[in-house]
């Protein structure tokens, strides 16, 4: 889950979706079974990221021209991201809440 911002699925890649997040080992899942462990953490606009990949995996790896350009495929995590991740999936299940939402608080705020 999680938001998807990279242009990457447009240009022919495995985009984030792909990559399953495991909160037990803190690590990605890529689509061929390999583990991308947290590397660095970096800080953008005053968020921390952390930058997962696998160097020595991709670099072997048969599908590394369908993921990635580079040497290898690095995801970027923020750090409130298992909070964006629980939202997601509560509007999921119930899709009519923005809807409800839409038509009750927010028009309060747009006008």
């Amino acid at each position: 889950m999680g938001t998807n911002t990279s242009p990457v699925q447009d240009r022919g890649f495995w985009g984030k979706p792909a990559f399953v997040y495991q909160p037990d080992t803190d690590t990605y899942r890529c689509p061929v079974g390999e583990q991308l462990q947290k590397r660095h953490a970096t800080v953008e606009a005053r968020k921390l990221i952390d930058v997962y990949y696998n160097q020595k995996a991709c670099g072997a790896c048969p599908s590394r021209g369908r993921c990635t350009a580079g040497k290898e495929k690095r995801i970027r995590r923020s750090e409130h991201e298992a909070v964006l991740d629980a939202m997601e999936r509560r509007l999921n299940a119930m899709p009519e809440a923005m809807a409800t939402r839409r038509c009750t608080v927010e028009h309060v705020f747009g006008t």
